[in-house]
């Protein structure tokens, strides 16, 4: 589920964008539904970071940060095999840690974010652009592929704040592994030049010399198939 859940993963809590399954006893409704299969429940980011753990196309140590850039921005974290979840189960809510613009690290660089910062730069009126009217983040992710002036300086910003928010996670968690994923990673190059300003500036050689930040293997799959894995322990809990 896309935000927080109870702490004994049977109730959605606070779901930011999907406020209709906001509250909800959804194991025990979907436990009512289907009576003879097990139900398991987890955060979305927290499967994507299991998805790579169990199913992940490269060999990854067992300690790693997951970071998910999409409709949202999210955040899982794995340390010794085992997903951290904080106190009381909801940690790593990377994607409403605050930036420099007042805002959060979300609300700056999710999708609704990358076409507000887009519309800013065409009323400035300053970059060249093909991009007008009506548009959405995938249409600013094509026009940066093309090479287009104004795009390539929204994933220029972009980084920027994914760096800062590295900077924040890494110094809180003591983490040097960082997996990427979610549908933002495909312009990965455009922004990960202005990241590692951010993050050479901000970090010392202790973090840095070690930091290890690449794409995640699963692409979009990363999240079904951690959701997979919650399926099959809950089988054999079963």
């Amino acid at each position: 589920m896309p935000g927080t859940i109870s702490a004994d993963g049977t109730s959605t809590l606070d779901l930011p964008n999907v406020p209709a399954l906001g509250n909800q006893p959804l194991v025990k409704i979907l436990k009512k539904d289907f009576p003879s299969l097990p139900i398991a429940m987890d955060n979305d980011a927290n499967a994507a970071a299991l998805g790579e753990l169990h199913f992940g196309l490269e060999n990854i140590p067992d300690t790693y940060l997951f970071i998910t850039l999409g409709t949202g921005v999210g955040g899982g974290c794995v340390i010794n095999g085992q997903v951290f979840k904080g106190g009381d189960g909801n940690g790593l809510e990377i994607g409403h840690v605050m930036s420099s613009t007042g805002h959060t690290i979300e609300q700056n660089i999710g999708k609704a974010g990358i076409i507000n910062m887009a519309q800013d730069y065409i009323q400035e009126g300053k970059l060249s652009t093909t991009l007008s009217g009506e548009f959405d983040a995938k249409m600013v992710a094509t026009a940066a592929h093309e090479g287009d002036e104004l795009a390539l300086q929204v994933y220029h910003d972009m980084g920027k704040y994914v760096g800062e928010l590295i900077v924040s996670v890494v110094r809180v968690l003591d983490i040097k592994t960082i997996l990427i994923g979610g549908g933002v990673s495909e312009t990965f190059d455009y922004l990960k030049g202005n990241m590692y300003e951010v993050i050479n500036a901000f970090l010392p050689e202790y973090y840095t010399n070690a930091l290890d930040i690449r794409l995640a293997t699963l692409g979009n799959n990363a999240g079904i198939l951690g959701a997979a894995s919650l399926g099959i322990n809950a089988i054999e809990l079963k």
